[in-house]
């Protein structure tokens, strides 16, 4: 695990009052608070990709047939947060992740100014 035990107490400190300042349901109905709430299981136990394998997808998802799950999505999140594949503020505004990639992809243009 490439987080300390101080980056780990922050990373759930921030995910603790995220939960409460969310949006309960996303536009796309998705339960935001169950996601904040999987990632921070995920991190305060430190679990494996194996383990988020066997809670969250049913067989023909875990065979990769079939990815279209949020609960596994943001525990997968949470576990590559923890191997340090990412910021926090990724995590925790997945969103702006994509406004960062479109950056790459064109420089010196404001995507939000379009």
């Amino acid at each position: 695990m490439i987080r300390n035990s101080q980056e780990i107490i922050e990373a759930v400190r921030l995910l603790k009052n995220n939960l409460e300042t969310c949006q309960p349901v996303s536009a796309l109905g998705v339960d935001n608070r169950r996601q904040i709430m999987i990632m921070i299981e995920v991190i305060s136990v430190g679990c494996t990709q194996n383990w988020i394998d066997n809670k969250y997808l049913t067989f023909p998802q875990n065979m990769r047939e079939k990815l279209d799950n949020t609960e596994w999505r943001s525990a997968t999140d949470a576990r590559e947060w923890l191997d340090g594949l990412f910021d926090i503020d990724d995590l925790l505004y997945p969103d702006a992740v994509s406004q960062k990639s479109w950056a790459t992809v064109l420089p010196g243009v404001d995507i939000r100014k379009q």
